[in-house]
């Protein structure tokens, strides 16, 4: 469980930190009704995967990062409530990426998916058409098990 929390704090650090011309980032402020604006899908057509992003955000205004390594095929969403420094993070990777660990298995509608509750955080994991989620939250943040489910049974194709 300690080394899944450690790929998931080693990927965003990687994906914060590393950059190659064919990687880029981008963050926009978002409403409830709002929630993925023509900069950012313009952003996400960059990528080289083309994966379901969630329709239902818990947070009532918050902003959103998006980081895309296309040497990787990876995208990282992060999801930022309104005056606070953490919050929900969607990890999409393209191929078969090991998602093994301890955890509940569950159903969501998108299949089969573990939850892990490890030390610091809230992980939900599955796979779907070739591609690899993980969604994740810290326990000190606002949600938990039902709030991360309850995202993952919203993902949709945006064309």
């Amino acid at each position: 469980m300690k080394i899944l929390l450690l790929m998931c704090i080693s990927t965003f650090l990687v994906l914060s930190a590393c950059g190659s011309s064919n990687d880029s980032s981008t963050s926009e402020n978002v409403s409830k009704d709002t929630i993925y604006q023509e900069k950012f899908v313009n952003k996400l057509d960059e990528a080289q995967i083309s994966p379901e992003l969630p329709q239902k955000i818990p947070y009532e205004n918050y902003s959103k990062d998006i980081s895309i390594m296309n040497s990787q095929k990876t995208i990282s969403i992060m999801y930022i409530p309104q005056d606070a420094n953490m919050g929900l993070k969607l990890e999409v990777f393209g191929g078969d990426v090991n998602l093994s660990g301890d955890g509940e298995t569950l159903e969501i509608d998108q299949g089969k998916a573990t939850y892990i509750n490890a030390d610091q955080a809230h992980i939900l994991k599955w796979k779907k058409d070739n591609l690899s989620y993980t969604l994740s939250s810290p326990k000190n943040g606002e949600l938990n098990k039902e709030n991360l489910i309850e995202v993952a049974n919203s993902f949709e194709r945006l064309k």
